[in-house]
């Protein structure tokens, strides 16, 4: 198993010469745009700033412009009354233009690489241990903030960045790397030699922490390559190291273009016999799908009948309704007459019964009736005789 390597790059600004922004870095941007990222692992990120118990939603760019006006304000100013003063107000700046001018140094902290990556959760606890010590051995460079990044292509790493806190003849805080690390007391690797690219205290201010952070590493049970890469891959800027990150990805991404051409072609054959075995099964399937058809034809054909049959079936239930009403109606009736018959009836025979108590009493003076009034009689008892009393 390969060891792995640490990663430490440090830049300022692009080849363009603008100042790399922190809004990269705590993700102050639109993602939409950068196809790099992995937006559903976004949240994953880990980000901090040094006002982050103060205030934990303020962005890395404000943070930074306060801690700027906190601590270099004082002196720009006395040093843009100097200028106007003499004569000099094209020197004049703003604090924005400052930090421009001065802005802080970003670091890029890594260890491993894509084809060999080592945990986030490591990284971060390596790194916290790092930036403790950092606090302690430095104390004239102060980290504003940093971000893990676990949302991109590679590696996890981490994005840190501070600033170098120097001192005027006044005593007053700048922005100034030389002065800070000669305050601090460190030198160039060689100090007989003179000072210039290859000889100058930030190497060995980076050498210090690159040691530092190995060794982090090695307490973590990571086994770390201390021997220095190739040439060809030292003493890079961070703008060359990440022009050299992105030819490395440009080339694997034209190789998984290759591989992806290669499935496609394989895809493209399989689609082809798929489209062969369609065609060859789309005859019978058609002759099925007729059939189907014909057989629900046939259901239509029987579900209108069905319902032909229920609507008939509701009239003759309406009909039958409307019988058993007009029975009901009819039966009423009936029991209604045969009441008034039975109290015809009743009277009739009351009038009968009077009559044959009148014949009687008549019977007694018949002797002396009239021949016609004796006919009449007995056509009156003929008819009492003659209707029937049964209803």
């Amino acid at each position: 198993m390969s060891k792995n390597r640490t990663t430490l790059h440090n830049g300022r600004k692009n080849k363009q010469g603008q100042a790399y922004s922190p809004r990269h870095n705590d993700r102050k941007f639109d993602l939409d745009k950068a196809e790099h990222i992995e937006q559903e692992r976004t949240k994953e990120n880990v980000y901090w700033h040094y006002l982050q118990k103060e205030n934990p939603d303020m962005d890395f760019s404000t943070a930074e412009k306060v801690f700027y006006k906190n601590h270099f304000e004082e002196a720009l100013k006395i040093r843009n009354s100097s200028y106007i003063q003499h004569g000099n107000k094209k020197q004049v700046k703003t604090l924005e233009e400052y930090m421009q001018e001065h802005c802080p140094e970003e670091t890029i902290w890594m260890i491993g690489n894509a084809e060999d990556m080592i945990p986030a959760k490591i990284l971060h606890n390596v790194w916290t241990e790092q930036k403790t010590w950092m606090e302690a051995m430095f104390p004239q460079v102060t980290v504003l903030d940093w971000a893990l990044h676990v949302d991109e292509q590679g590696a996890p790493h981490i994005h840190e960045r501070h600033v170098f806190i120097g001192h005027d003849k006044k005593g007053r805080e700048v922005v100034g790397q030389n002065k800070a690390l000669a305050e601090m007391g460190i030198s160039a690797p060689n100090p007989q030699k003179p000072t210039g690219r290859h000889n100058n205290a930030k190497m060995t201010y980076t050498a210090i922490c690159r040691q530092h952070f190995q060794e982090l590493c090695k307490r973590h049970g990571l086994d770390i390559e201390v021997q220095p890469r190739e040439r060809s891959e030292m003493g890079l800027t961070q703008a060359e190291y990440k022009a050299r990150q992105e030819e490395k990805a440009a080339a694997k991404a034209e190789m998984r273009i290759r591989a992806a051409e290669q499935t496609v072609n394989g895809l493209k054959e399989i689609e082809e016999q798929v489209s062969r075995q369609i065609n060859d099964e789309y005859g019978e399937l058609a002759d099925v799908g007729l059939q189907k058809q014909s057989e629900l034809s046939e259901i239509d054909n029987l579900k209108a009948e069905k319902t032909k049959l229920q609507e008939e079936n509701e009239k003759l239930q309406e009909e039958c309704r409307k019988t058993h009403k007009s029975l009901l109606q009819l039966a009423s009736a009936r029991s209604e007459r045969a009441k008034e018959l039975k109290s015809m009836n009743n009277a009739l025979r009351a009038k009968k019964a009077e009559f044959e108590a009148i014949t009687a009493d008549i019977e007694e003076v018949k002797g002396f009736l009239s021949e016609a009034q004796q006919n009449r009689l007995q056509e009156m008892e003929k008819d009492w005789d003659d209707y029937d009393f049964s209803h």
